[in-house]
């Protein structure tokens, strides 16, 4: 039986025998398992040094962050040493054994304890 309903047709065709067949076959999949087996070495190089650059970017973090916290804990500790004199410094000064002694009896001492006992008493308050 024939085609009318073509006027012209063309093809390409290979004529192979089944050795021949089994051979290209063959041949393909040794090409396919060499082209899986390069991949595959490339993906784990790919891979191996992605884990290096993810450690080494995880070993930076952690320093500065191991900087930052101890840039942090002495920054506190000084401040909360400026904090401490500064609040050392404002106390009011008690008065000398050898001075209270001179002035003793004076309006001057009388007026001193009572300056004294009143910024001790607003400091207890606050």
């Amino acid at each position: 039986m024939g085609r009318t309903d073509y006027i012209a047709q063309a093809g390409i065709g290979f004529d192979i025998d089944r050795s021949s067949a089994k051979r290209s076959i063959g041949v393909f999949e040794s090409f396919a398992d060499t082209i899986s087996t390069i991949a595959t070495k490339k993906a784990a190089e790919d891979h191996a040094k992605a884990e290096k650059d993810y450690k080494s970017t995880l070993d930076n973090l952690k320093k500065i962050n191991d900087k930052a916290d101890d840039d942090l804990l002495s920054g506190t500790k000084a401040s909360a040493k400026a904090a401490q004199q500064a609040i050392q410094k404002s106390w009011p000064k008690e008065m000398s054994e050898k001075k209270r002694a001179k002035l003793a009896g004076t309006d001057e001492l009388k007026a001193y304890d009572a300056a004294f006992e009143r910024s001790m008493g607003g400091m207890s308050k606050s």
